[in-house]
């Protein structure tokens, strides 16, 4: 079983991981305002689903490091910590717009909003670092993994679907908000301060 504070740890990184604008994010905001909130439900869909196949295999890359050396697992931590903060960072230092030009057709189907944004979730380099060197620090190797993985992957589609529906629900507001650069000055230095306290967190955790 995890721990209350395993689990609030957990929370924290995940938390500030999903709130940073990505594609996902950006493309979810951009569904909300060509679209409405309900017809964007299926890319929140497709970008679950697609985070679960991440999850599938982060699963498959569990059992090699119940192998592995101390030395290895803590050189793992070490990258999740710095990449937080590499991402931190580029939101701090980003001169460029945030990305809000994405073309939609008013005419797309749910089934193709929901697989436009399986592949967005699959392929996104914010989301696949995640799973390769965060998610597996918050498994206990030495207790049952089905448990574990059950409660952690629901604590991270629950979070990611909140912000996703932040950014579909606001996509109109957020976008007219963002079209100012002295906002996302202010949106990039949140979220890259978010980034770096969640790196700090885990750097100072055991």
């Amino acid at each position: 079983m995890i721990s209350l504070s395993h689990w609030l740890l957990f929370f924290s990184v995940t938390f500030a991981v999903s709130a940073s604008p990505g594609p996902l994010m950006l493309l979810t905001m951009s569904n909300g305002m060509h679209y409405g909130y309900f017809r964007s439900l299926p890319g929140m869909l497709g970008a679950s689903l697609g985070n679960l196949i991440l999850v599938g295999v982060t699963a498959l890359g569990i059992g090699l490091l119940v192998h592995s050396s101390e030395e290895k697992l803590t050189a793992l931590k070490w990258f999740g910590v710095l990449y937080l903060i590499y991402l931190g960072g580029k939101q701090f230092f980003s001169l460029h717009r945030y990305a809000l030009s994405i073309q939609t057709d008013i005419q797309t189907s749910g089934l193709q909003i929901l697989f436009k944004a399986f592949l967005v979730s699959l392929t996104n380099p914010k989301g696949i670092i995640y799973f390769v060197a965060l998610f597996p620090q918050f498994i206990v190797l030495q207790k049952p993994l089905a448990l574990q993985f059950m409660i952690l992957t629901l604590t991270f589609l629950v979070t990611d679907l909140i912000w996703m529906s932040i950014y579909a629900k606001g996509g109109n507001i957020l976008a007219m908000w963002l079209k100012s650069a002295g906002h996302q000055y202010y949106i990039r230095c949140l979220s890259g301060g978010l980034l770096i306290v969640a790196a700090l967190i885990l750097a100072f955790s055991q």
